[in-house]
């Protein structure tokens, strides 16, 4: 999770509702004010959103293990969050309900649970809320900074660099990949290569490299029109980054223009063979699998 989404999404949209709340008033107590009633729907409304950051991240893995669309894990994330903003906004009435004025009215007689318990409140419009509230707000979040996390292929590469100017790989701006969305600026898109790390990527370009929350599978399959090869079951290389082709054992092992030594696996000996990366280290591969016959 990145910083500026726990910044953004986890503590700013929280707070920038705890003030809305505020500037119009409590409906459960009129009488609290505004400064009180922010520092109520601030107290409640920041740990129900830090606990779906970790839910919803810790589930994502899971999701994607499974074949199942990020968005779930979102969504499970919301439907959970509705217990647990009934159990926080009942545990702050009963502890400091007394600091605030006609809030305590809101107990039932044995401040056990909320006037019209659980079930109430869940069809109330602050229990209704809950759900669209944290779908939504991960939406707009995504759609205005580009770090696609939960809604892959729901939204579109509108404003994304185009292919002339960002990355001479890609054809068109329709073909851009995805996780473009969520590689800095400062790396460019001329990429080397893909390194997979579990869940996540790391993404080296002629600029620098960068670990990014992204399926392995669905970053080569976005990379289908780029000249390049998966030779690993955690790696892909770019034609053009390769400069360099000596055996490894059985298989090889290829160096890219930026230092970086990639292993082949046996698996992928025979495609890299037909495949026959770089011309201008053409014979220098050969002579390589001269020195390793298939067994």
């Amino acid at each position: 999770m990145s910083g500026k989404r726990l910044l953004v999404l986890y503590m700013a949209v929280p707070l920038a509702l705890a003030l809305f709340n505020g500037l119009r008033g409590s409906i459960w107590a009129p009488d609290i004010g505004t400064a009180k009633t922010f520092l109520m729907f601030a107290a409640c409304s920041l740990p129900l959103w830090l606990f779906s950051a970790g839910l919803a991240h810790g589930l994502l893995p899971v999701v994607q293990k499974v074949g199942g669309h990020p968005i779930i894990a979102l969504m499970v994330t919301s439907i959970v969050a509705v217990p647990l903003s009934y159990a926080i906004v009942l545990v702050f009435i009963t502890m400091f309900g007394h600091s605030f004025p006609g809030l305590e009215n809101a107990l039932e007689s044995d401040g056990r649970a909320m006037v019209g318990g659980f079930w109430g409140y869940v069809s109330s419009p602050r229990g209704l809320m809950v759900v669209p509230l944290l779908i939504v707000a991960h939406w707009v979040y995504e759609v205005a900074t580009g770090e696609v996390v939960f809604y892959p292929g729901f939204i579109k590469n509108a404003g994304a660099p185009s292919a002339t100017a960002a990355n001479s790989h890609v054809a068109s701006p329709q073909s851009e990949p995805g996780f473009f969305k969520k590689l800095r600026p400062d790396l460019g898109r001329n990429i080397l290569a893909l390194e997979a790390h579990e869940h996540y990527i790391k993404i080296h370009t002629d600029r620098g490299h960068e670990l990014i929350h992204y399926r392995f599978g669905d970053a080569v399959r976005e990379l289908g029109g780029t000249p390049g090869l998966q030779v690993h079951r955690s790696y892909w290389v770019a034609q053009d980054a390769v400069v360099a082709v000596s055996p490894a054992g059985k298989s090889f092992r290829l160096t890219l223009c930026n230092g970086l030594t990639v292993p082949v696996s046996l698996s992928f000996r025979g495609a890299l063979q037909q495949h026959r990366l770089l011309t201008s280290t053409h014979q220098e591969f050969m002579a390589a699998s001269a020195q390793n016959p298939s067994a």
